[in-house]
């Protein structure tokens, strides 16, 4: 049996006002497959892969198993949309776990990508298929051995058993494999979340920039 990944979650983001997430929960996958771990991404926070089974990494890496301490959410944000302000929009594909302190003493956040609905996914289905997360691994992972800051992916997880709809060119729909994308920054931050404090109060901005850039 494999041992429990233990991961220090520090959860500031969801100390703010409850105008900035909601809290939400990771869609169950049927058939997690582990396709990717990010190595050296890994030991930055504290383990090695090679400590663990790949069934258990797909469970923990797909959101059907919550690590202790984290607490998921999605976030609120607010911005421009078609020439005027939406003051509410938010994370329609996307899980923020929390925070983890690395190696180095810098905080990152740490978020499941396509691990289902949310409060804000409108008509989408929340999920993100196996081609886009193995893009962003390759590009995030390339521009950060350049030197540029960016987002970095840890995982990537696959059902191979299950497809979602896609539509192309010409309205063509594509059944492709659903995937979920573990990513991580300094800061999440969205579209403009800072309007949301600017809608409510100011006194909720300031506590958003407390918190956000506390650990930066």
């Amino acid at each position: 049996m494999s041992k429990a990944l233990t991961l220090k979650f520090h959860n500031t983001y969801a100390e703010l006002p409850e105008s900035f997430y909601s809290s939400t929960v990771p869609e169950q996958v049927a058939n997690p497959s582990l396709v990717k771990m990010n190595p050296s991404l890994s030991a930055d926070l504290g383990f090695s892969p090679d400590d663990y089974s790949d069934d258990y990494l797909a469970e923990v890496f797909s959101g059907n198993k919550l690590l202790e301490g984290s607490e998921p959410l999605a976030q609120a944000y607010a911005g421009h949309q078609f020439g005027g302000l939406s003051p509410q929009l938010g994370d329609g594909r996307a899980c923020l776990l929390g925070e983890v302190k690395t190696s180095t003493g810098q905080f990152i956040d740490l978020q499941l990508k396509g691990s289902g609905r949310t409060a804000f996914s409108r008509r989408g289905d929340g999920k993100a298929t196996l081609y886009s997360v193995l893009r962003e691994y390759l590009i995030s992972e390339a521009m950060h051995a350049l030197g540029i800051p960016t987002t970095r992916s840890l995982a990537v997880v696959a059902d191979f058993f299950g497809t979602i709809r896609r539509s192309r060119c010409f309205a063509r729909q594509l059944r492709l494999n659903h995937s979920i994308g573990n990513r991580v920054v300094c800061n999440f931050m969205g579209y403009c979340p800072q309007y949301i404090g600017k809608i409510s109060c100011c006194s909720a901005l300031l506590i958003w920039l407390d918190k956000r850039f506390r650990h930066c």
